[in-house]
């Protein structure tokens, strides 16, 4: 097993947008998109709230390709469940 730190640059190189990690194509910037959607989530009326959420949805699958469930835990717990039911729905359909 390799001990070196792994480093962005070492997952997807410059000229790359994506990459399909178990199955799942993961965009660069996932990660952050879904962040600045959950901190939007704070001050958006019911119609931003729908459209912002279906984003997150939309996202969910990358985040649980890579594990981000499996290590943080999200304060916003419609998001949380959002991240749980994704990772349920992935791993359901791994047994397939």
């Amino acid at each position: 097993m390799d001990e070196r730190p792994v480093k962005a640059q070492d997952l997807l190189k410059d000229d790359e947008d994506y990459k399909t990690i178990k199955g799942v194509r993961v965009r660069k910037g996932t990660i952050a998109a879904t962040i600045k959607n959950i901190a939007k989530l704070e001050s958006a009326n019911s119609e931003q709230r729908a459209a912002i959420l279906d984003a997150i949805k939309e996202n969910a699958p990358a985040l649980v390709a890579l594990d981000v469930h499996r290590y943080f835990e999200c304060r916003n717990k419609e998001v949380e469940r959002i991240l749980v039911k994704a990772a349920m729905s992935l791993n359901d359909s791994k047994s397939i």
